[in-house]
């Protein structure tokens, strides 16, 4: 009697129908949890690629010679790599990210979005929002810098950090700046030559 008291409970479970999908449950999980392409991805033109654009990639992506994904997480490496978001590394001549962790290795390294904790080395590096981490070029731009611009003329709209190369721009320093021409952009502000100390 006892086990049978236990069971019926169980059946009860067992014979009620299964609660119907929500559409728009799905359509919300699927935009909040993107496809993802594992191991490898290689992209000719989009769509000519494995993959759709609103996908991630967990691995490798080969860009023969462009590819744009949603994401790429692990190694981005070709002639023009898109990504909209990059955890790991990029190589190639034409690096694109909206954000990233990681590095950007190539002849022109631009994000839109935020360089959290990585680098971008090339000869033309381009951030719209801030850098925290190192830009090392011939020429570096960004809109905010925490952490270190290196080439022949660095740019940062604000800068909390160092900057080393022969022209070096701010408008607002909080740190170093080390070169043969280092401007403050300000009313008050002049050029000085060889270094420009502000904290």
């Amino acid at each position: 009697m006892n086990r049978l008291a236990l069971l019926l409970p169980l059946f009860a479970l067992a014979a009620a129908p299964a609660r119907a999908e929500d559409p728009a449950t799905n359509a919300e999980t699927e935009d909040r949890y993107p496809p993802i392409v594992p191991v490898l991805a290689v992209g000719i033109f989009p769509p000519v690629q494995i993959g759709s654009e609103d996908a991630s990639v967990l691995g490798v992506r080969l860009s023969l010679p462009y590819a744009k994904h949603a994401g790429v997480i692990g190694i981005d490496a070709g002639v023009v790599n898109d990504a909209g978001y990059l955890a790991g590394v990029q190589i190639g001549l034409v690096n694109l990210a909206e954000e990233f962790h990681g590095l950007q290795l190539g002849v022109f390294n631009y994000s839109e979005g935020d360089v959290l904790g990585g680098a971008q080395i090339g000869l033309f590096n381009k951030c719209d929002h801030g850098v925290y981490g190192l830009q090392a070029g011939l020429i570096n731009f960004c809109n905010r810098l925490e952490g270190v611009q290196i080439g022949l003329i660095n740019t940062a709209e604000r800068l909390e950090g160092f900057q080393l190369g022969l022209i070096n721009m701010t408008s607002s320093l909080y740190g170093v700046q080390l070169g043969a021409a280092n401007m403050e952009m300000c009313e008050d502000c002049i050029a000085l030559p060889f270094l420009n100390v502000r904290f």
